[in-house]
């Protein structure tokens, strides 16, 4: 049985990011929101952590709902990052808990609730799909990005 959710209309996708971005950064990643990756994939990460000392990426992809979507997007970033997980609203989150848990975990991927907070329901396990010159192209974006912040 199929149950439907009402995303409140006073909530957009973006605002759910500085949560997961906190998330991350408690976790020892530098983080962007909406980072794009350019010519190495048409769409852009919604939140991605950085941890510099040991180049490892961290990807989620935030959805209000669509859980086939995000289950799309998030395995087009297995290639990319280390960690990959799909983040939405606690009621959502939840749901998606009780119904895709197995999926989840045969993916590899982390399941993210947002409510005020964010709070990981699953953890991610490291890619086995990530190709490293795919890693290398976002790492080089990074760098760059990191660069044109620097003060001169």
């Amino acid at each position: 049985m199929e149950t439907s959710f009402i995303v409140p209309r006073d909530i957009e996708e973006a605002s759910l990011y500085p949560h997961v971005s906190r998330l991350l950064s408690d976790k020892g990643y530098f983080t962007f929101q909406k980072f794009p990756h350019g010519k190495y994939s048409p769409f852009e990460v919604d939140v991605l952590g950085f941890k510099k000392e040991i180049n490892e990426l961290y990807m989620v992809e935030v959805k209000l709902c669509h859980i086939n979507k995000a289950l799309r997007q998030g395995s087009m970033r297995l290639p990319y990052a280390d960690y990959v997980s799909l983040g939405f609203p606690q009621a959502y989150a939840e749901w998606v808990y009780s119904k895709f848990r197995p999926a989840f975990e045969q993916k590899g991927f982390g399941l993210i609730a947002i409510n005020g907070c964010a709070k990981e329901l699953i953890f991610p396990r490291k890619s086995v799909r990530q190709k490293q010159i795919y890693k290398e192209f976002i790492l080089r974006d990074i760098y760059k990005s990191l660069q044109q912040d620097m003060p001169t």
